[in-house]
């Protein structure tokens, strides 16, 4: 009778632990954060339980998880204490940058028998080992050599990493975009001749990488590579049909695009190349050393951040064919004493904040100023043109000293309150114009237009 109680005692506790278990599983299985897929599958987003070992699920809520989402490092608060992570076998796609901010970790355990990873001496590879897809920011070594028969970096892939050299193999055709972000202590990387692609960033802040050669097989380079750079020198192979080197930029000529200039050399003018069309997305950021930039005609964009920071330069001259400007093309052009805006510019949005001029001539052809223009120290006097219909996201503010601003009547939108401008600041407008009927609105002083 004893030994039948203790066997029904022992399958009710085995029992009950099963359930316990069941419930630990799906309680850790809800701290999962998923989307469901077009095949039914589950792609992770996001983790909210804590930790330093991340056990990966094969399934959520019926779904099979197939894919770690680029957003799982955002949405998952525990990352940074990540130590191991593993992947069960269902697990074919990670993302790049779902680990980016997983400095600590040490380890990835591969399940055995997936089908598309695998993971070898602190890097994560695709099962052909074609694809290198992450190198743990926790590997001490300062040289890498990377595998010969790999194809591919992935985007983000050495993020962080402190390689002082790497060594690519010939096989390698394409560098991922953001893959070398961060690495400050690169000093020297030799990229192969198979190399046909250079991703947007993927040299960005590359501190102590000086020189770089483009070899002759390279075909597209994305426009902000060498972002934030310091490079001194660039140069580009012999026998290369796409890339020069024009007054020290980087040129693709066959699409006609600036992509980079090497903010550390020493020059202090640059002539940009007959036949360029398109100055890249930040393709002189912080070129402290230049005070003058000519822009040839046919000049046609100016891409985003194009000239932030080029602190020296003496005069921003547009030529008159330019009629795309971006977003902070030109900013923190402090020594600027001069601006020529093209007579075919219609819209002027988040530019030339802080530029160092004491006058300023708008375009007839320009029908709205947004975000622009802010702490011009030297500026006293603004007239704007009768083309503008809109003035907005505090325009003109922080201009110290400016004192006059004339509004036409054809304005019909105003955002501004003219923040931090002179106290002694008047506000010329036309009576009965919308102007006028805004600075009583809002109590700015202003004054009405003598016919």
């Amino acid at each position: 009778m004893k030994s039948v109680l203790f066997r029904m005692l022992g399958f009710l506790l085995a029992a009950a632990l099963l359930v316990c278990g069941a419930g630990v599983a799906a309680a850790e299985e809800n701290l999962f954060e998923y989307r469901v897929l077009e095949d039914g599958t589950a792609m992770l987003t996001g983790y909210k339980g804590s930790g330093a070992d991340l056990i990966l699920p094969a399934s959520v809520d019926g779904h099979t998880v197939t894919g770690l989402s680029k957003s799982f490092g955002y949405n998952t608060p525990c990352v940074k204490d990540l130590r191991t992570v593993s992947v069960p076998d269902t697990v074919t796609e990670i993302e790049p940058g779902a680990f980016m901010f997983a400095e600590y970790l040490e380890g990835i355990r591969i399940a055995e028998g997936n089908p598309a990873l695998v993971f070898t001496d602190g890097v994560l590879y695709n099962k052909e080992k074609q694809s290198l897809m992450l190198y743990l920011r926790t590997n001490a070594a300062g040289h890498f050599d990377v595998p010969e028969g790999i194809r591919g970096i992935e985007d983000k892939a050495f993020v962080h990493a402190r390689l002082v050299s790497l060594s690519l193999p010939e096989s390698m055709e394409c560098i991922g975009r953001e893959s070398f972000d961060q690495c400050s202590f690169l000093e020297e990387i030799s990229l192969p001749e198979g190399l046909k692609f250079i991703g947007a960033d993927a040299f960005d802040n590359c501190d102590r990488l000086h020189r770089i050669t483009i070899p002759a097989g390279v075909t597209d380079i994305e426009e902000a590579a060498f972002t934030d750079n310091r490079l001194r020198e660039i140069r580009v192979a012999p026998g290369n049909e796409v890339f020069a080197v024009s007054g020290g930029a980087l040129v693709n000529i066959r699409d006609g695009v600036l992509i980079a200039y090497p903010t550390q050399a020493e020059a202090e003018s640059c002539a940009v190349a007959e036949g360029v069309k398109r100055i890249g997305r930040f393709a002189f950021y912080r070129a402290h050393h230049l005070k003058q930039i000519s822009l040839p005609e046919g000049l046609l964009e100016i891409g985003r951040g194009a000239f932030v920071s080029c602190d020296h330069l003496t005069g921003i001259d547009l030529p008159d064919s330019v009629t795309t400007l971006e977003k902070m093309a030109f900013e923190g052009n402090s020594d600027a004493k001069r601006l020529h805006l093209p007579a075919g510019l219609t819209a002027i949005t988040e530019n030339f904040d802080g530029i160092g001029v004491e006058t300023l001539e708008i375009p007839e052809t320009v029908t709205s100023v947004e975000k622009s223009f802010r702490s011009l120290r030297n500026l006293k006097e603004v007239v704007l043109p009768g083309s503008l219909e809109s003035v907005g996201g505090n325009a003109f503010a922080f201009c110290r000293n400016l004192e006059s601003v004339t509004i036409p009547a054809g304005v019909r939108e105003i955002r501004c309150d003219f923040t931090g401008c002179a106290e002694a600041l008047v506000i010329r407008v036309e009576a009965g114009s919308f102007a006028e009927a805004y600075c009583k609105e809002h109590q700015l002083n202003y004054r009405v237009i003598a016919e």
